[in-house]
């Protein structure tokens, strides 16, 4: 990891992330609006779905908002979780909270 302004490696150049990907921040569904019953599409919440590859959801929702696909890295900034990535575990689009 390269703290503060530290030297990059030759090959590498500094970059605004939105000038190389798109950021797509996630929703938050209110409590009524997500079930733990596996009843719509999963609901990727948080720190709390990050394994140590892949997103594991813990909660689904059938009002998704904002979908992630197959291919997409999450990324979270909530809590204890700050920083981590992981691929979606769907091969199908997914909705997301990224906070």
């Amino acid at each position: 990891m390269i703290e503060g302004n530290g030297n990059l490696p030759a090959c590498w150049r500094r970059v605004r992330l939105g000038d190389v990907c798109q950021v797509i921040p996630g929703r938050h569904i209110i409590e009524t609006a997500h079930n733990r019953l596996a009843q719509g599409v999963p609901y990727i919440t948080g720190p709390s779905d990050f394994g140590d590859i892949q997103a594991t959801p813990t909660r689904w929702t059938e009002t998704p908002d904002v979908m992630c696909a197959p291919a997409d890295t999450l990324v979270t900034v909530k809590g204890a979780g700050v920083e981590r990535k992981r691929a979606p575990r769907s091969k199908r689009n997914l909705p997301i909270l990224v906070l």
